[in-house]
């Protein structure tokens, strides 16, 4: 059940901004003071439900963010979208040595769950691609894999 949860909500927030309502979501009290205690200089917010989750769209200083909300208003994950440069050294390192052969696009999505940091990436050589998962550790899965 925790790895459907977490496969749910990384689909999820990896929807495209385009697919976001306006304003015209209805959002709890609970949903809204918690969202402004979290993110206070958040500006452009556009919200989405899905099933008993609240999905924020929004964007703080240059970075967009996405953050979901349980109907109590607790956060459950957030993530933004980072240059390839700026994952953690360790994973770095794991990245140049294991996918050395490979085309990196050069955005990464950062997505903390449950306390816990992940970054999702692509890498494409020439017969396959995949969709890479990595931690702050250099630790690196794959997720998903297509021959070409």
């Amino acid at each position: 059940m925790k790895k459907l949860t977490t496969i749910l909500l990384s689909a999820a927030l990896l929807i495209s901004t385009s697919s976001f309502a306006g304003k015209g979501e209805e959002i709890s009290e609970a949903i809204k003071t918690a969202f402004a205690k979290s993110f206070s200089s958040a500006k452009n917010v556009n919200w989405k439900k899905t099933n008993d989750l609240y999905f924020a769209n929004f964007q703080v200083e240059r970075s967009k963010l996405f953050a979901a909300f349980n109907e109590s208003g607790d956060l459950v994950a957030v993530s933004r979208t980072i240059d390839i440069s700026q994952v953690p050294l360790a994973l770095a390192r794991a990245i140049q040595k294991d996918y050395a052969d490979y085309y990196l696009s050069g955005s990464v999505t950062e997505m903390v769950l449950e306390g816990n940091t992940s970054y999702y990436f692509n890498a494409e050589s020439k017969t396959r691609s995949l969709e890479l998962k990595g931690n702050a550790n250099g630790e690196i899965s794959v997720e998903k894999k297509t021959k070409k």
